[in-house]
């Protein structure tokens, strides 16, 4: 028991060993990439939106201007185009997006490329589950009324699954190793003489 203590102390007495260049590369890509496969990710979660809207015989601009509910609520909720409601409602799901996509970049940097992709979808409806339960409870009543209109809760939860999902290709694709983008694209590449 002595020699257990003693070896922890000891373990803790000496300096903490640096972490070797290349960690701290890999995790830097992650970290760009989850942010690039989010930004990506919402992309594809407003196109989701707006195509839902048309496809239900809604004005398509309602699913743009979700995010602006906060700062110009009258505007977001009005059908038609509003150009503050629809920047706000596309920049906003932007810097929300590439942040949890660098956050998940940054939290999966050391998994193994083949499980980051159902990671990714889980990370995807645990972001739902926490919007969901975190912020939804205190929104006014009639902004709850107007997102339940505009995006129904499987909509919301599908789009989010798929966000997720792409931030995990994001993360695997800034994994992969220089030398297979080289081999791909390089001079000498598969894809170079195309």
């Amino acid at each position: 028991m002595a020699s257990l203590y003693i070896e922890r102390f000891e373990l803790v007495g000496k300096p903490p060993i640096p972490e070797p260049p290349i960690q701290k590369t890999l995790r830097r890509r992650a970290v760009i990439g989850g942010a690039l496969g989010g930004l990506a990710g919402v992309w594809i979660y407003l196109f989701y939106g707006t195509v839902l809207q048309f496809a239900q015989g809604r004005d398509g601009w309602l699913a743009l201007k979700l995010f602006a509910l906060p700062v110009t609520p009258a505007a977001a909720m009005a059908a038609g185009f509003d150009a503050l409601a629809v920047a706000l409602g596309v920049l906003v799901p932007l810097v929300l997006g590439a942040a949890l996509g660098a956050l998940f970049g940054l939290a999966t940097h050391r998994l193994d490329n083949d499980v980051k992709l159902p990671v990714g979808a889980a990370y995807g409806v645990l972001v739902w589950a926490l919007g969901a339960g975190l912020v939804w409870p205190f929104l006014p009543a009639s902004w709850r009324l107007h997102v339940g209109l505009v995006m129904p809760d499987w909509a919301a939860m599908i789009q989010a699954m798929v966000y997720g999902i792409f931030a995990a290709v994001g993360a695997t694709l800034a994994a992969l190793p220089r030398d297979f983008w080289r081999g791909l694209f390089g001079p000498t590449g598969r894809l170079a003489g195309r």
